[in-house]
Protein backbone atom coordinates (compact mmCIF):
# COMPACT_ATOMS: atom_id res chain seq x y z
CA UNK A 1 0.00 0.00 0.00
CA UNK A 2 3.01 2.25 0.69
CA UNK A 3 3.73 2.08 -2.79
CA UNK A 4 0.27 3.03 -3.90
CA UNK A 5 0.71 6.11 -2.08
CA UNK A 6 4.14 7.42 -3.11
CA UNK A 7 2.95 6.42 -7.10
CA UNK A 8 -0.30 9.09 -6.10
CA UNK A 9 2.37 11.34 -4.51
CA UNK A 10 4.52 11.58 -7.38
CA UNK A 11 1.71 11.78 -10.07
CA UNK A 12 0.05 14.72 -8.10
CA UNK A 13 3.37 16.23 -8.06
CA UNK A 14 5.38 15.39 -11.14
CA UNK A 15 2.29 14.49 -13.72
CA UNK A 16 1.53 10.94 -15.04
CA UNK A 17 4.64 8.46 -15.93
CA UNK A 18 5.23 9.01 -19.45
CA UNK A 19 7.06 5.84 -21.65
CA UNK A 20 9.70 6.32 -23.74
CA UNK A 21 10.57 10.38 -22.47
CA UNK A 22 14.25 10.60 -24.17
CA UNK A 23 12.48 9.28 -26.80
CA UNK A 24 9.61 11.62 -26.92
CA UNK A 25 12.06 14.68 -26.02
CA UNK A 26 14.50 13.67 -29.05
CA UNK A 27 11.49 14.04 -32.06
CA UNK A 28 9.67 17.04 -30.50
CA UNK A 29 6.90 15.34 -28.52
CA UNK A 30 6.34 11.89 -30.67
CA UNK A 31 7.65 8.42 -30.58
CA UNK A 32 10.06 7.12 -33.29
CA UNK A 33 7.40 4.83 -34.52
CA UNK A 34 5.10 7.15 -35.95
CA UNK A 35 8.07 9.02 -37.49
CA UNK A 36 7.41 9.51 -41.25
CA UNK A 37 10.18 11.93 -41.35
CA UNK A 38 13.37 13.49 -39.71
CA UNK A 39 15.58 16.46 -40.56
CA UNK A 40 18.10 17.48 -38.49
CA UNK A 41 19.35 21.51 -37.87
CA UNK A 42 21.51 21.98 -41.11
CA UNK A 43 19.11 19.83 -43.37
CA UNK A 44 16.29 22.22 -42.26
CA UNK A 45 18.45 25.35 -42.96
CA UNK A 46 19.69 23.64 -46.57
CA UNK A 47 15.80 23.77 -47.37
CA UNK A 48 17.02 21.20 -49.73
CA UNK A 49 14.91 18.56 -48.99
CA UNK A 50 11.07 20.79 -49.36
CA UNK A 51 9.94 18.95 -52.39
CA UNK A 52 10.59 15.67 -51.09
CA UNK A 53 9.52 16.56 -47.87
CA UNK A 54 5.91 18.21 -49.57
CA UNK A 55 5.50 14.59 -51.31
CA UNK A 56 5.16 13.02 -47.98
CA UNK A 57 2.89 15.49 -46.40
CA UNK A 58 0.46 15.05 -49.42
CA UNK A 59 1.17 10.88 -48.94
CA UNK A 60 0.59 11.02 -45.02
CA UNK A 61 -2.77 13.35 -44.83
CA UNK A 62 -3.05 12.16 -40.75
CA UNK A 63 0.27 13.41 -39.87
CA UNK A 64 1.48 16.52 -38.14
CA UNK A 65 4.24 18.60 -38.86
CA UNK A 66 6.38 19.60 -36.04
CA UNK A 67 9.00 22.31 -36.07
CA UNK A 68 11.70 23.08 -33.27
CA UNK A 69 11.31 26.22 -32.19
CA UNK A 70 14.61 27.03 -31.26
CA UNK A 71 15.00 27.83 -34.62
CA UNK A 72 13.68 31.06 -35.67
CA UNK A 73 10.60 31.79 -37.41
CA UNK A 74 12.32 33.01 -40.85
CA UNK A 75 14.11 29.90 -40.68
CA UNK A 76 11.04 27.84 -40.33
CA UNK A 77 8.62 29.77 -42.96
CA UNK A 78 9.26 27.42 -45.50
CA UNK A 79 8.13 24.77 -43.62
CA UNK A 80 5.11 26.43 -42.31
CA UNK A 81 4.57 28.12 -45.97
CA UNK A 82 4.17 24.02 -47.37
CA UNK A 83 1.63 23.02 -44.38
CA UNK A 84 -0.26 26.37 -45.31
CA UNK A 85 -0.77 25.21 -48.86
CA UNK A 86 -1.46 21.79 -48.46
CA UNK A 87 -3.55 22.42 -45.50
CA UNK A 88 -2.02 20.30 -43.54
CA UNK A 89 -1.55 20.72 -39.14
CA UNK A 90 2.19 21.95 -37.83
CA UNK A 91 3.10 23.02 -34.52
CA UNK A 92 6.28 24.64 -33.09
CA UNK A 93 7.46 23.12 -30.32
CA UNK A 94 9.69 24.77 -27.59
CA UNK A 95 13.26 22.74 -27.24
CA UNK A 96 16.50 23.77 -25.92
CA UNK A 97 19.80 23.69 -28.27
CA UNK A 98 20.74 20.72 -26.27
CA UNK A 99 17.55 19.18 -26.14
CA UNK A 100 17.71 17.18 -29.30
CA UNK A 101 19.70 17.37 -32.81
CA UNK A 102 16.28 16.98 -34.91
CA UNK A 103 14.55 19.96 -35.86
CA UNK A 104 11.66 19.17 -37.79
CA UNK A 105 9.60 15.59 -37.43
CA UNK A 106 6.88 14.67 -39.96
CA UNK A 107 4.59 12.01 -37.66
CA UNK A 108 2.02 10.13 -37.96
CA UNK A 109 -1.29 9.67 -35.26
CA UNK A 110 -0.41 6.15 -35.58
CA UNK A 111 2.57 3.99 -35.33
CA UNK A 112 3.93 3.81 -39.35
CA UNK A 113 7.26 1.86 -38.44
CA UNK A 114 9.66 3.75 -41.15
CA UNK A 115 12.88 2.10 -40.97
CA UNK A 116 14.89 5.46 -42.88
CA UNK A 117 13.44 8.56 -41.36
CA UNK A 118 15.73 10.50 -43.57
CA UNK A 119 15.49 12.20 -46.59
CA UNK A 120 18.84 11.67 -48.62
CA UNK A 121 20.57 14.00 -50.97
CA UNK A 122 22.61 10.65 -52.02
CA UNK A 123 19.52 10.23 -54.22
CA UNK A 124 20.34 13.64 -55.70
CA UNK A 125 24.24 12.39 -56.14
CA UNK A 126 23.38 9.02 -58.28
CA UNK A 127 21.07 11.10 -60.77
CA UNK A 128 23.62 12.97 -61.39
CA UNK A 129 26.27 10.53 -61.93
CA UNK A 130 24.04 8.59 -63.91
CA UNK A 131 23.81 11.38 -66.55
CA UNK A 132 27.36 11.60 -67.20
CA UNK A 133 28.86 11.75 -70.22
CA UNK A 134 31.00 8.76 -71.58
CA UNK A 135 33.78 10.79 -71.79
CA UNK A 136 33.53 11.86 -67.45
CA UNK A 137 32.88 8.47 -67.17
CA UNK A 138 36.33 7.25 -69.00
CA UNK A 139 38.05 10.09 -67.18
CA UNK A 140 36.77 8.29 -63.70
CA UNK A 141 38.20 5.06 -64.89
CA UNK A 142 41.62 6.34 -65.99
CA UNK A 143 42.23 8.19 -62.67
Amino acid sequence: MADNVQDYIENGMYGPKELNPAEKKKYLGTYRERVIVALDKSEVLAKKMLPELEQKIIAYKDSKLLLNGALGYSMLRPYIQIAERTKHEFSIVSRGEDDTDIYLVLADTKEVNIPDIHLHEEQKEVEKKEKRSLLDKIKEILN
